[in-house]
């Protein structure tokens, strides 16, 4: 099996990059996984010692094949994953990428790299997820399942079929304005799954980063998937408070993940599909309230739309 470079974006947790990388260490193949560890500069003076923990960390005795730390002397906004990612791809062909408040199952090194060797050539697949919502009642380590949808909680990626899937911020605002203008498009997508909804207007009111946005908009219009396993094989310990988009949620902190599988297969049974969809959906739904708000907001959403693409346009004529 060849086996993917492992990318892992850090900033000021140093505890959970520990925990992240124990985790990734008892992980099938760890000890011949070449492993990536991005740390962005301190953006304020209240997190520097912090993030030169993350180094002390990052340079401890562990079993990969190799550990390299990639910083830069000023903050980046992010970018500094993306550059690497970028590299990498183009180096190796495929990437697995995470967050430092990742912890894995025993088999996910197996199971990513599986998958990313498996459907390389699957043109309708552009991701692979580690992470999935979890059903108590479910117990089939082996089934894998197609979505359209992306998640960024260890993610499989393949050079041929990411092009277009890393861009910079602006690339995002341009793409998001282009199809969200389209009523029908938009009604489509943003029924699929609530929290869209809710992750689009953070996007445009907050400048919150929309990398999993994108992507999730880009498989949706470009009917293409991604593979989520029916058990997840990640736990995100980023809902403890410490995370900046993540609210607390025990339910995520003591997410159920996979023992041990040593094959995979893609599940093709109607039935069983349905039932994994309707989970994810149950996942992300928001309540009554928050969807008709909203909702009740969509014409404000398409002025500012309207406003930007005029914006654009007068900008373009006086340049």
């Amino acid at each position: 099996m060849i086996l993917s470079p492992v990318l892992i974006s850090a900033y000021s947790r140093p505890d959970h990059l520990k925990r992240c990388l124990e985790s990734l260490q008892d992980c099938d193949f760890s000890e011949n996984t070449d492993v990536f560890i991005t740390i962005d500069a301190p953006l304020t003076s209240d997190v520097r010692d912090l993030n030169k923990e993350n180094h002390s960390v990052a340079n401890m005795d562990w079993i990969f094949k190799s550990v390299n730390v990639i910083s830069q002397e000023k903050n980046t906004d992010g970018e500094i994953i993306k550059i690497e990612a970028k590299r990498l791809l183009k180096k190796y062909g495929k990437v697995i990428m995470m967050e430092e408040d990742n912890i894995f199952s025993i088999d996910f090194l197996r199971y990513m790299n599986w998958a990313l060797n498996e459907y390389e050539s699957t043109e309708s697949i552009l991701s692979v997820s580690g992470w999935s919502p979890d059903d108590e009642s479910y117990s089939n380590l082996s089934s894998v399942y197609k979505y359209q949808g992306y998640c960024s909680w260890g993610a499989g990626l393949w050079e041929s079929k990411s092009k277009d899937l890393i861009v910079s911020r602006e690339e995002h605002f341009n793409f998001f304005i282009n199809k969200l203008s389209n009523i029908s498009l938009s009604i489509n997508y943003f029924s699929n799954v609530d929290h869209l909804i809710k992750g689009i207007y953070r996007y445009f009111l907050k400048n919150h980063e929309a990398g999993d946005r994108y992507i999730n908009l880009k498989i949706f219009c470009e009917d293409s998937f991604s593979l989520y396993p029916g058990i997840s094989r990640v736990r995100n310990t980023g809902h403890d408070g410490s995370g900046i988009n993540c609210k607390i949620s025990e339910e995520h902190l003591s997410q159920r993940i996979a023992s041990l599988s040593e094959s995979f297969y893609i599940e093709s049974s109607k039935d069983k599909n349905k039932r994994f969809f309707k989970r994810i959906y149950e996942h992300y739904r928001l309540s009554f309230l928050k969807r008709s708000f909203f909702v009740a907001s969509f014409p404000f959403f398409y002025l500012f739309i309207l406003w930007h693409k005029l914006r654009m346009i007068f900008k373009r004529m006086f340049k």
